[in-house]
């Protein structure tokens, strides 16, 4: 089980071209790994707060200061913050699950 718990997204053209990347990235990222039958969510925190506030392992980031955001929690630990994984970290916490 894979979470990553993130900031607001960016309203369009709002956050630079190289954010913009990385999200759309990271969007086929979960997409691809859905598809694989691996159970991954996103949560943004203004869409889903209930979440934000659910997850012990998180209330400790401050998800207004763009340093701790955003954060990867898998298997009952934080395994990333301040930056969203690439396909291979998912890829290698997806294997660690199995």
């Amino acid at each position: 089980m894979i979470r990553i718990y993130e900031p607001d997204i960016c309203v369009s053209m709002a956050c630079g071209m190289e954010r913009e990347k990385e999200l759309k990235e990271l969007a086929g990222f979960v997409r691809e790994l859905r598809k694989e039958g691996v159970d991954i969510q996103r949560y943004n925190y203004t869409l889903h707060r209930e979440r934000f506030l659910e997850e012990p392992l998180i209330k400790g980031f401050d998800f207004e200061a763009p340093a701790s955001q955003p954060v990867t929690v898998a298997d009952g630990k934080v395994v990333i913050s301040g930056r969203y994984p690439d396909i291979n970290e998912l890829r290698k916490l997806v294997d660690k699950s199995e």
